[in-house]
């Protein structure tokens, strides 16, 4: 049996339920938004309500042990210091040293005091660029570079079919028989004698004599020269003024020192007021040379 259906009414009635359902989604959305916005008013707190309260946690049953610290917290970087960062400034060289003059073992070379002075000043020149006879086994050869001439030849001879280099006192003692006179310290002794400060009758400074006094001594064998000895020397040397200002003012417990400093300040007084121009000054112990009769004791 088949059904005629009117288009008219077939449409008419889709129109009225497509416009429901449009209706009730409009009304869906209304009252979706109707609802979040009450649930989020009651989210919130009511001015002069309480607030909910929190839930407790819950406790667990039976003794629990104590919680054990855990290992501290690692030092803090230190901080980079300027030794660490910055590189260290370049060092500056110090200035060179000019070598000591060459020993020939002739002319003025053979005076009393001119070997020792040569040995010494090489000594000093080795010793600035760290070289000793105790870090420098060949130091001897050193010695040797720096003569010439008959000293030169006397050395080769020395080194010469020699199975171990010599030590430094062999050397030494060698060049002491050659080229140093065994009246040398004589002589010395003698010009020791011979220094004073009132020259031509005119009196000198008295640093003078201090330095001609310690030349000579150095050149003298060691413990020649005692300090009561030097002390004696350095009184007879002085003009007789500069020595009554100066020996009443030594004290016991005074060294070498103390004395040639207190003569050094009388001195400079005694310049400056012009007590040396007026005569006298001489006296019999100036001329003639002082000799200790105990020179073992100060």
């Amino acid at each position: 049996m088949s059904i005629a259906y009117d288009s008219k009414i077939v449409v008419s009635r889709y129109e009225h339920l497509h416009g429901r359902l449009v209706c009730y989604s409009y009304l869906g959305t209304v009252f979706g938004s109707l609802a979040s916005a009450f649930q989020a008013s009651r989210d919130q707190t009511t001015p002069g309500a309480f607030p909910d309260t929190p839930e407790r946690a819950e406790r667990p049953r039976g003794r629990q042990p104590p919680e054990r610290p855990g290992p501290p917290p690692p030092p803090p970087p230190e901080p980079e210091t300027a030794t660490m960062a910055d590189p260290p400034p370049a060092r500056i060289p110090p200035p060179k040293i000019p070598a000591p003059a060459k020993f020939s073992g002739e002319g003025d070379d053979l005076k009393p005091d001119k070997l020792k002075r040569w040995l010494l000043s090489v000594e000093r020149y080795l010793s600035r660029h760290y070289m000793t006879e105790a870090n420098t086994p060949d130091i001897v050869d050193w010695y040797g570079g720096l003569t010439e001439g008959r000293a030169e030849g006397a050395f080769l001879t020395f080194m010469k079919d020699r199975e171990q280099p010599p030590t430094l006192e062999e050397f030494i003692n060698k060049f002491k028989q050659l080229f140093e006179s065994s009246t040398n310290t004589d002589d010395l002794y003698r010009k020791w004698q011979k220094v004073h400060q009132n020259s031509g009758g005119k009196p000198g400074r008295i640093t003078k004599v201090v330095g001609d006094l310690e030349d000579i001594k150095a050149a003298l064998p060691d413990e020649a020269i005692t300090d009561y000895v030097y002390k004696q020397r350095f009184l007879d040397a002085m003009d007789t003024r500069l020595r009554g200002n100066v020996e009443p003012q030594i004290r016991p417990t005074d060294t070498m020192n103390d004395i040639i400093a207190l003569a050094e300040r009388f001195d400079a007084t005694m310049y400056n007021t012009g007590v040396y121009k007026g005569t006298g000054g001489s006296s019999s112990s100036s001329s003639k040379p002082h000799k200790p009769k105990n020179t073992s004791t100060y």
